[in-house]
Parts: C-alpha cells; structure tokens; sequence
C-alpha cells in the first residue's frame, strides 16, 4: 500500500534520525551504552498547511486502511526518495473558520 497522492506537495517535512543507543546507569555512577541495532531509522514530521477537504478526507481514510501499523510506501517531496513508514501518531487536523474546506493537518511518520 502506499501513501495517497494530494492535490498540494507538503509545506514542511522536518527529517530527523531516531535514537539507536541503549543506555545503562550502575550504582559507582557508571555508564554503559551500545548501540541499539545497525540500521539508522528516520522520523518525518510533514505539514500542509492549507489542505482542502478532499485531500484531508483522502489522509483519514489511508489512515483507517493502514490502522497506524501497517507499513506504507511514501516518497519525500523534495527528494522524492521512497520510504516504508508508518504513522507514528494519529494526524493533527485543524480547521479554520474563516477558511471552510481548508484544513492544517500535520503528520508522524516513522522509518520502519
């Protein structure tokens, strides 16, 4: 499966690597760590600001089709790079009243 395609490319995508250190404190004030596995995993946090309801509408129903846990295919907007991702938190979807139709949804991702 794979991520919907939307009428707008994403305003921001913040990309960072996820910790991959194991960390274990002993009674003398020493500390032990190791890395967690070999992989170096990302975390993206994409933003439209401006999303109209359809588009919105096409994010919510991905989302009951992957339920958060299913991994899903999806290609950074500005590397255009594919990625296996699931959500790592339900979508932030705010609306404007001003603006009928317009949605700001921001979305978690995480490299799996």
């Amino acid at each position: 499966m794979s991520f919907p395609i939307l009428s707008l490319n994403p305003t921001t995508i913040a990309e960072k690597k996820a910790s991959n250190t194991i960390s274990v404190e002993f009674d003398g004030g020493y500390k032990q760590t190791r890395e967690r596995n070999t992989r170096d995993l990302k975390k993206f946090t994409v933003s439209y600001p401006t999303l109209p309801k359809a588009d919105k509408d096409l994010i919510l129903a991905h989302l009951d089709a992957v339920r958060g846990s299913t991994p899903f295919a999806w290609v950074h907007a500005d590397t255009n790079i594919t990625y296996s991702v699931r959500y790592a938190d339900m979508p932030t979807i705010k609306a404007d009243a001003k603006m009928p139709n317009i949605y700001a949804v921001t979305l978690k991702m995480e490299e799996v």
